[in-house]
């Protein structure tokens, strides 16, 4: 609860009925968290692995222009043509890999914040129920303390006398 709370209250009396749910929530927020971390993961390996295959792609494509430029060997030429031809075809899926482990992180990101907001407003509720509870306890103790002081006073008023009529 964000507000303080008076220390005279006894809060044992408050029972919270949607304790259970909260837990539930509370469960579900943490359950979607790791969902999170793992889509995350995923998408950084994935990145990762495009940069990879992006490098390796510079640096072939380096290499060939180096063996063309030295040897003028068309043959070779051509295969370093088909390898790096290969790689950018692995590139795009990796790429695709990527983009949907982007895509599931993001998801999974709203599922938290979605996890987090209903849960927001559970514990919402619940603090108000609690400020409810503190002051219909307040205004009880207050009734009791005016009680007593009224009983107080009336028997100041009349003395309460003992079997022989002597005041007690």
């Amino acid at each position: 609860m964000t507000a303080s709370l008076p220390a005279a209250v006894d809060l044992r009396g408050f029972r919270w009925r949607l304790a259970p749910v909260q837990r539930k929530l509370e469960w579900e927020l943490e359950a979607a968290k790791a969902r999170l971390a793992d889509r995350l993961q995923q998408a950084l390996r994935a990145a990762s692995q495009v940069a990879e295959l992006e490098a390796t792609r510079n640096e072939q494509a380096a290499a060939a222009a180096r063996v063309m430029r030295a040897r003028g060997d068309a043959h070779a030429h051509a295969q370093a043509l088909v390898y790096l031809s290969v790689l950018a075809s692995r590139m795009v899926e990796a790429e695709r890999e990527r983009q949907a482990a982007e895509s599931q992180a993001d998801a999974a990101r709203a599922e938290c914040l979605a996890c987090q907001r209903r849960l927001d407003t559970l514990v919402a509720a619940r603090d108000s129920a609690l400020g409810q509870h503190v002051r219909q306890e307040l205004q009880r103790e207050s009734k009791e303390a005016d009680a007593a002081w009224l009983m107080l006073r009336a028997g100041d008023r009349h003395p309460v006398r003992d079997e022989g009529g002597a005041e007690a």
